[in-house]
């Protein structure tokens, strides 16, 4: 088993496959919060890197790659990058993310904007997904400056934010 450090960058066109047996999505305004929080604080003076801890991967034969663990972090990265994607056009996630039991989740994910009327009430995943989307929206009005906050936060998890990603 390989483990390396990738930044949210380097994912670029890796495709993550989120197998049945992984829970949905189910992070709260608390789990959301405290991540922004973490990465906002977080000072990269000095050449530091923000560790968004494990990402444990299975390379699959499609050349896409089975979240064995990380997958609520990695769709919490997901949905601020189309949050900041509505102001920085370079800010789009790198990465796609599919779920083998829960594939309308991933058109869901994709379908986030400001302007989309937010479906939460479809199921359980929508739900969560759509209340991380407005609790990342309300926490970055609650900013000084939500331009400047979408700016930092992006800089931060693109270039400075690392996965330590383990390949099965």
């Amino acid at each position: 088993m390989a483990i390396m450090t990738k930044t949210i960058a380097e994912l670029k066109d890796h495709r993550f496959y989120v197998p049945s047996y992984q829970r949905g999505y189910r992070w709260t305004e608390h789990e959301v919060t405290a991540l922004l929080d973490d990465i906002y604080e977080f000072s990269t003076e000095g050449g530091k890197r923000y560790c968004l801890q494990p990402l444990i991967v299975k390379h699959r034969d499609d050349g896409s790659f089975e979240v064995v663990d990380g997958q609520q972090r990695l769709t919490t990265v997901y949905i601020f990058m189309k949050i900041a994607s509505q102001e920085i056009r370079s800010a789009v996630p790198p990465f796609e993310l599919e779920y083998e039991t829960r594939s309308d989740s991933a058109k869901f994910l994709k379908s986030l904007s400001d302007e989309g009327h937010l479906d939460k009430e479809k199921n359980i995943d929508f739900y969560h997904i759509a209340s991380a989307y407005e609790k990342i929206n309300s926490w970055l009005d609650s900013q000084p400056d939500k331009s400047v906050a979408i700016q930092e936060l992006n800089t931060k998890i693109r270039k400075n934010g690392l996965f330590a990603r383990s390949c099965g």
